[in-house]
């Protein structure tokens, strides 16, 4: 790649640092030079825009204006714009042709129902999700436009499962593993502002009506008179814990078996029979 006409300093700086972070892996043979897509945050547009004309690739906006409305994903957009110009790039380069692509229309398209926005959203969630002192309403706020996402995209793709979605996603993540990790964190801030009762209820209702083939807990819910959520979920996983239902801890070693008492031949016989050992169990010992 040559920037003599037009650098890139920026983008020329990230890609440097990559491959230092490459060789600390030791990855010397990378099989393609790519940068995560939140290090292209720091990228301006006007090098974002080089890199894609560098590769043949006119990113015009008034061209994208057109193209992005009709798909549901950068790589697709990528592969219209692909056909247009006729070019083939090689792995190295396409992968970084897609990523530059993600934050350029993540840039002009903030509100495009993207495959790779909700990806972001959910990672970002999770980024958070990780800390040692994690905020609970940032994960529930980021989660909840996730969500919505979800909403919008299950039906331009016009799916009813959630295995479907998956496959139609792409993403590293299952979706059906994350709205479970949605649900809790939505049941964990429940508990100390009710208010968050009525968001879960209505994802409740959102998901049964928007996958109707999948059956998942949080659909066993009403809402008390008193503002809290009921579930047969909740409360399956509350007796569960609860101290009744906590079984004792036994020793698993194996205990010595005693040995039985020495029995003289003059003795009452141990079997009950009244007579003495010797004429009784002796006898055939």
């Amino acid at each position: 790649m040559c920037h003599d006409e037009s650098p890139i300093p920026v983008l020329d700086a990230l890609l440097e640092k990559h491959a230092r972070r490459m060789l600390e892996l030791g990855m010397y043979l990378a099989p393609s030079v790519s940068l995560r897509p939140e290090d292209m945050a720091t990228v301006p547009t006007d090098e974002l825009v080089h890199l894609l004309a560098e590769n043949g690739i006119m990113p015009k906006r008034e061209v994208l204006d057109e193209v992005v409305p009709k798909h549901t994903s950068v790589v697709e957009v990528y592969g219209e714009l692909v056909y247009q110009s006729g070019v083939r790039l090689d792995e190295s380069d396409e992968d970084l042709a897609i990523i530059a692509l993600v934050e350029l229309c993540r840039r002009w398209y903030p509100d495009w129902a993207s495959a790779e926005l909700l990806d972001s959203l959910i990672e970002e969630g999770y980024a958070e999700y990780e800390k040692p002192q994690r905020d609970l309403y940032r994960i529930v706020e980021v989660w909840g436009q996730a969500w919505a996402l979800v909403l919008v995209l299950a039906r331009a793709w016009r799916v009813l499962d959630l295995n479907t979605f998956d496959n139609k996603l792409g993403a590293a993540r299952s979706v059906y593993d994350w709205v479970v990790d949605y649900d809790m964190e939505l049941f964990n801030i429940a508990r100390k502002d009710p208010s968050y009762n009525q968001v879960r209820l209505a994802f409740a209702r959102e998901f049964d009506r928007t996958f109707p083939r999948d059956l998942y807990e949080v659909l066993r819910m009403r809402l008390e008179p008193d503002g809290t959520l009921w579930s047969e979920y909740d409360q399956m996983m509350e007796e569960y814990e609860s101290d009744a239902h906590v079984v004792p801890y036994v020793d698993a070693q194996p205990q010595p078996v005693p040995k039985p008492a020495k029995v003289g031949r003059n003795d009452p016989c141990p079997c009950g029979s009244g007579k003495k050992y010797k004429k009784c169990c002796g006898r055939r010992a």
